[in-house]
Order: C-alpha cells, then structure tokens, then sequence
C-alpha cells in the first residue's frame, strides 16, 4: 500500500515520468527502526537543467508526509530523459 501511494504522489508531481519504486527495508530488519526503506528512481524529461540538488528537493518535497510518517529511508536516483 505504502509503494502504490508513493507512485500516486510521484506521478502527480512528475507527469509522464518513468518511476521505480523498490522497499528495501528487508534488508535492514537488524536496525529495527520504525518506518520503511525507500529506494525511488525517476527518470522526467522536467528535470532538464535543474541540478541534482534541486531534483531530490522536489522528491523530498512530494513524500513530505510519509517520510515523516512511514519512511525511515528514502534513496533518490533521478535523471532526466
């Protein structure tokens, strides 16, 4: 559910972007943190001449809520196409 409402946001904020979206938090089950291990990777024709900085600013910016809320990690790949 966590994966389907982060593509949801994702898509809203980047239309017509290629997005994966992995969970991860397997493979961090020794840390017993609350909250998920994100890995996200997308691929926008709108991040043409925003640098990297600014691309995961507004990723940060889109899962706002559930990083504070349901995220414990979250890693970005973007790039643009």
């Amino acid at each position: 559910m966590l994966l389907e409402l982060i593509k949801q946001k994702l898509s809203q904020s980047f239309p017509n972007a290629i997005i994966e979206i992995f969970d991860n938090s397997k493979h961090h089950e020794e840390h017993r943190v609350h909250g998920a291990h994100i890995v996200v990777r997308i691929a926008w024709e709108g991040f043409k001449n925003v640098s990297l900085v600014e691309q995961h600013k507004l990723v940060y910016k889109t899962l706002e809520k559930e990083f504070k809320e349901k995220i414990h990690s979250l890693q970005i790949k973007t790039r643009e196409i």
